[in-house]
């Protein structure tokens, strides 16, 4: 899967800092990694860049709703919509708790199509339920 070109990956391309998460990363034999000090869309930047140098799908866990929403925005921004996907809770948190939200149910539906065809690699954004 090839990402979208964007000026700002450019830029940041070369950093050692990024080139040595993405070698930590490709070499590792631990399947979950994590990164601290990253903060607003240079989590989106650096994700971007771990995703177009290795060949694994990644599963990013984001603490809160909101949040994973904008990174979310921001890695369709630097990598192509057709490579990242939202997966949501399927329930409302409102008065409606149990009723199920249709939209919802059609990114989870697009993430689990997406798995089930691994015929190519993505970034699938998530949140834990509260």
């Amino acid at each position: 899967m090839l990402m979208k070109k964007n000026e700002l990956t450019d830029l940041f391309n070369d950093h050692p800092v990024l080139s040595a998460l993405t070698e930590k990363i490709k070499s590792a034999s631990e399947t979950r990694l994590g990164a601290e000090g990253l903060y607003g869309s240079s989590k989106a930047v650096a994700i971007a860049r771990v995703f177009r140098e290795t060949p694994f799908t990644q599963l990013v866990v984001v603490a809160e709703k909101e949040d994973a929403a904008y990174l979310y925005n921001d890695l369709v921004s630097l990598s192509g919509d057709d490579s990242v996907f939202f997966f949501p809770s399927t329930y409302k948190r409102s008065v409606l708790y149990e009723q199920t939200e249709p939209a919802n149910i059609v990114l989870r539906t697009e993430v689990f199509n997406f798995l089930s065809s691994a015929a190519r690699k993505g970034i699938i954004v998530t949140y834990p339920e509260s």
